[in-house]
C-alpha cells in the first residue's frame, strides 16, 4: 500500500493531486490454491482545487477516482474473475462563505 500526494498553494490558489496504490492481497483462503479469493492491485487519483475569491468567499472543486480503475476479486488466477465493480469518476464543485 502506498499513498503520494502533490499539494501547490499560492495567493488563495490551492490545489492537491493524491496517488493511492494498493497491491492485491488474499481476501479468502480456499480448499487449495485455485480456490483462494484474491482482491486485484487498485490504483486511485484524486483531484482538489481551489481559488479565494475577496475575504470570505472560496469556489472549489473535488474530483475523485480519475484512474477509473476498477475493484476486481479473483479466484487462485487473475484469469478466473469473480468479482468486478466500477465507480466513475465523479467531482462536486461549489462556493465556501467564510463568516
Amino acid at each position: 500500500m502506498g499513498n503520494v500526494s502533490l499539494g501547490y498553494d499560492k495567493k488563495g490558489f490551492s490545489s492537491r493531486v493524491a496517488l493511492n496504490y494498493q497491491g492485491r492481497y488474499i481476501l479468502a483462503i480456499g480448499a487449495n490454491a485455485a480456490a483462494d479469493n484474491w482482491l486485484d492491485h487498485h490504483v486511485e487519483v484524486d483531484l482538489s482545487a481551489s481559488q479565494r475569491i475577496g475575504r470570505h468567499l472560496r469556489v472549489f472543486i473535488n474530483a475523485l477516482n480519475l484512474a477509473n480503475k476498477p475493484y476486481r476479486v479473483y479466484a487462485g488466477s487473475s484469469s478466473y474473475p469473480i468479482q468486478e465493480e466500477r465507480y466513475k469518476i465523479w467531482a462536486i464543485t461549489g462556493v465556501k462563505v467564510d463568516f
